[in-house]
């Protein structure tokens, strides 16, 4: 008989600690890939930074998945390269999104969002799309966590991005 472990599917950011808890969950197991949503990141607050609606909502969701690569030493892959993050190198980003470095555009629907790291790496890159849906509703319309990575040389990246795709830099 397969056993299924009850997973806490909401971590809120406003409280570091707890939050840095549940992501070592994710760091040490690999779950069944689920979507997680992330509270008190605050997404909106970025619409006064760059003076336009860029975020119609608060919360910012990912795949267990993601979490789990994001953390795993650095040299493998799975689905998304494996980065050695570690949880509170995460939470610390999310709750930084708020006092972004750089925004610029990806591709299919897709933003960059840079914040200045406060661990080993000194840029944390996150790429969010807008619009997406959950595994089980397509047509959620949420602003879904695509993947999450350290940065080390931000200039060379910044060089190649065309100037019309860059929303904020600091």
């Amino acid at each position: 008989m397969v056993k299924y472990y009850r997973l806490k599917r909401i971590i809120n950011i406003g409280n570091k600690k707890k939050a840095a808890r549940q992501l070592e969950q994710f760091k040490n197991k690999q779950y069944e890939s689920v979507d997680i949503e992330f509270t008190n990141v605050h997404l909106t607050a970025i619409n006064n930074l760059i003076g336009y609606k860029f975020f119609a909502k608060n919360s910012l969701f990912t795949r267990s998945s993601t979490l789990w690569e994001a953390m795993q030493p650095i040299g493998d892959k799975g689905r998304h390269n494996y980065h050695g993050l570690e949880p509170n190198e995460i939470v610390d980003a999310l709750a930084n999104l708020t006092n972004p470095y750089l925004i610029y555009e990806s591709y299919y629907g897709r933003y960059v969002i840079v914040v200045l790291g406060n661990g080993k790496y000194p840029y944390i890159m996150m790429i969010i799309e807008l619009n997406a849906g959950l595994t089980n509703n397509r047509y959620a319309n949420i602003n879904k966590l695509i993947t999450i990575y350290p940065k080390s040389d931000l200039e060379k990246t910044i060089k190649k991005i065309l100037d019309n795709k860059i929303v904020y830099k600091k």
